[in-house]
């Protein structure tokens, strides 16, 4: 079929950047998570740890409080699961793959959770998830991975929103702008804290709606995880020249209130060059590598 025409719309007055809940709607989207740590020296390629899941579920809305929040149950429908470390793989679960059945991760497969969720985005709270937590039966690797998976914190870390502005302040117009701060604790690294700065980039009409486009951009913020840090790592910290990358985009449907895609990425690296290496020698000097990549990424697939 061919594609909706795209067209910019001319504003006159703001339009409001929220969630829109309608009981019994039923919405599939795809969500991804990955994190990964790597480390490089003298070797060809990096050592790399981390871990990357990759969720399609249905989001069905059961009801909407006097507050406006929407009771939102998820059932997973299929699950891609990947951890390694130091590049050996520790979980692999392919849900899509029949020879993957077995693994304790299949039994997330068509289990629900109920959500909170408000207009900003927010996940309020997370409730009847412990029966997919019964449902797992395992204590093996991939037994404690697929738990992990159906905790509170997880749960709430996975559905949110967080692009979208506060309640009161969520009347905009192209290039208006908000802020929120956002921190990360890189171990042995320290911690860094950032500004995300969102951008109501365009209100575009595409058919007979209208989808406006935010853009995000985190810069370093002087704000610090003071109580996690410790003069060990911050000294080491210190020893390295560091780089961040902080992007993000949401495309949201203005008429239905739907998200349409969300995306946001930190990748972060740290330069250590050895004492040794002899300046002036013509050879490359020998640096440690450090990498940090953090994304987040949900798609409405219908």
């Amino acid at each position: 079929p061919a594609e909706e025409p795209v067209a910019k719309v001319s504003l006159d007055k703001p339009v409001a950047l929220a969630l829109k809940f309608v009981p019994g709607d039923l919405t599939t989207y795809k969500v991804v998570v990955e994190s990964e740590r790597s480390v490089q020296f003298d070797e060809p390629e990096p050592n790399r740890s981390g871990s990357r899941l990759e969720m399609t579920y249905f989001q069905r809305i059961k009801s909407i409080n006097n507050k406006g929040n929407a009771s939102a149950l998820i059932t997973i429908k299929d699950l891609k699961y990947t951890s390694i470390e130091k590049n050996a793989p520790l979980v692999k679960f392919d849900s899509s793959l029949e020879k993957d059945m077995h693994n304790p991760m299949a039994r997330l497969i068509g289990e629900s959770y109920t959500i909170e969720l408000t207009p900003s985005g927010d996940v309020a709270d997370v409730t009847d998830f412990s029966k997919a937590q019964f449902a797992i039966k395992s204590a093996s690797r991939a037994g404690k991975a697929a738990t992990a998976l159906v905790q509170k914190k997880s749960i709430k870390d996975r559905h949110e929103i967080v692009s979208l502005p506060a309640p009161d302040k969520n009347k905009l117009k192209p290039s208006d702008n908000w802020s929120k701060l956002k921190s990360f604790d890189f171990g042995m690294m320290g911690s860094k804290s950032f500004e995300r700065i969102y951008t109501l980039k365009e209100v575009n009409q595409v058919g007979n709606e209208e989808e406006a486009i935010v853009e995000m951009e985190g810069i370093p913020s002087a704000e610090t995880l003071k109580d996690q840090r410790d003069a060990q790592r911050d000294a080491f910290a210190n020893m390295a020249d560091s780089t961040d990358t902080y992007t993000g985009r949401l495309k949201l449907d203005l008429t239905t209130g739907k998200v349409e895609e969300f995306r946001e990425e930190l990748v972060t690296q740290w330069v250590i060059v050895s004492p040794d290496s002899r300046p002036g020698s013509g050879e490359a000097p020998e640096a440690l590598i450090m990498k940090s990549t953090q994304l987040y990424s949900l798609e409405r697939i219908d």
